[in-house]
């Protein structure tokens, strides 16, 4: 699908194929606004219409069992009443389709979701590297898979199986043009999404209604609660849901067989280069540590395994390399068996703010205002340089803003942190 303003060309074609399929499902009664293809006023009539009626009322907190693993103090918390902006949502569909950072701060959504919509299902699309985060996943029904190495007659698979969840409501959170695209092919008659001046590539197009704009430089998990706000769901404390497999659980503690306790886990990489620490520091941390008494565990991807091969060559102490030996739900069942985390922005850091533990988050490249490991801010390590941040994928410089990270520096942050973590654990 062509970027920027060439999408535009595409959407009124989508736009009528979206809402003339939707008049037509069976169980639906055939609105005017659907059939000439006007999705705005296809969402209005479906909202204020004589066939809506209020849905989301909730009589007494015990009614949110159905959350899963959702813990008693959010049961409590939540309101014993109730009143949907949208009334009458049955199936929900959330676009989020790639970061493992992003797919995670997401995911405190749902419970609000479910708190407003109780009888909801919710489907999620998704691409690969973040699946296991959203498949089997207590409070998500149905995870719709993306495989990207299959192509356009992927893509199209895939938009079939979108089409077939027969969504009342989307939320699409990436705000780019495939996640427009997606969008458009739920046939869902609203599609919430972020205002014009937050997305990009024509995004806003697919939409039906956007929630206020919101500052760049602002937390992404706070930016993705507004759409609940929007909605009219109630406040809840944060709460991720991550509920790993008993195998996967048991797996994680073979994994940690010979590993001495207290133990703390270095988040090694991130997709994007220029977000690197350096081997031979992340190796004197370590090295430090092990002198307190503290072991250290390496973890990521494939990507940095060549990144942690070079660790624990440089490093005196032993190490234990993890990368790329666990899927998401496992790599965070090994996050909350630590007794911290440290390393730069990445998806594996907001997977251990996720598990509870403190996160020492290093940061160059990229902005800690906008996605500061969450519950850790005050745990933040700025790199300095004139182009920080830059966001780009690589640097063309030696990453100037990472070499300015001391050693000292992120020692120090951890073992501040490890007291209280130790007591806790």
């Amino acid at each position: 699908m062509p970027p920027g303003p060439e999408l535009a060309k595409h959407f009124g074609a989508l736009c009528r194929w979206s809402s003339g399929g939707l008049a037509r499902r069976p169980g639906r009664s055939h609105h005017p606004f659907l059939e000439n293809g006007c999705p705005t006023l296809a969402c209005t009539y479906a909202a204020l219409g004589p066939q809506a009626r209020p849905s989301g009322s909730l009589h007494h907190a015990r009614r949110l069992a159905l959350f899963g693993s959702c813990s008693a103090e959010i049961l409590e918390r939540v309101s014993v009443l109730v009143t949907a902006r949208i009334p009458g949502v049955r199936r929900i569909l959330i676009v989020l389709l790639g970061a493992i950072g992003d797919v995670t701060r997401a995911l405190p959504l749902l419970p609000r979701l479910k708190a407003l919509y109780p009888q909801a299902r919710i489907a999620w699309a998704v691409e690969p590297p973040s699946f296991t985060l959203v498949e089997k996943h207590p409070w998500i029904d149905e995870a719709l898979l993306f495989d990207r190495a299959r192509g356009l007659r992927g893509f199209a698979a895939f938009l079939r199986r979108v089409r077939e969840f027969h969504a009342d409501l989307c939320l699409d959170l990436q705000r780019h043009a495939k996640s427009g695209v997606v969008s458009l092919a739920s046939g869902a008659p609203v599609r919430l999404g972020f205002h014009r001046r937050n997305s990009r590539e024509g995004n806003w197009l697919a939409l039906t209604h956007t929630i206020e704009p919101q500052p760049h430089l602002s937390s992404k998990l706070q930016q993705f609660q507004y759409f609940a706000d929007w909605l009219g769901a109630p406040s809840m404390p944060v709460s991720f849901g991550i509920a790993p497999q008993k195998h996967e659980e048991e797996r994680v503690e073979h994994l940690l067989r010979t590993v001495p306790r207290p133990f703390v886990a270095a988040f090694l990489g991130s997709s994007c280069p220029s977000r690197f620490w350096f081997p031979a520091r992340t190796a004197a941390v370590i090295d430090a540590l092990c002198s307190a008494g503290i072991a250290t565990v390496l973890v990521g991807g494939k990507g940095e395994q060549e990144f942690a091969r070079e660790v624990s060559q440089a490093a005196r102490a032993p190490t234990w390399d993890f990368t790329a030996q666990t899927n998401l739900r496992e790599l965070y069942a090994l996050f909350r068996r630590s007794a911290a985390a440290f390393g730069p922005d990445s998806g594996p850091m907001h997977l251990a703010a996720a598990a509870g533990i403190p996160v020492v988050s290093l940061w160059g490249a990229t902005s800690p205002a906008r996605s500061a490991p969450w519950n850790n801010e005050h745990l933040v390590i700025q790199g300095d340089a004139p182009c920080s941040p830059c966001y780009r994928k690589t640097c063309p410089i030696g990453r100037l803003c990472m070499q300015s990270i001391s050693v000292e520096a992120v020692l120090e942050t951890v073992l501040r942190c490890l007291p209280k973590a130790l007591e806790e654990h």
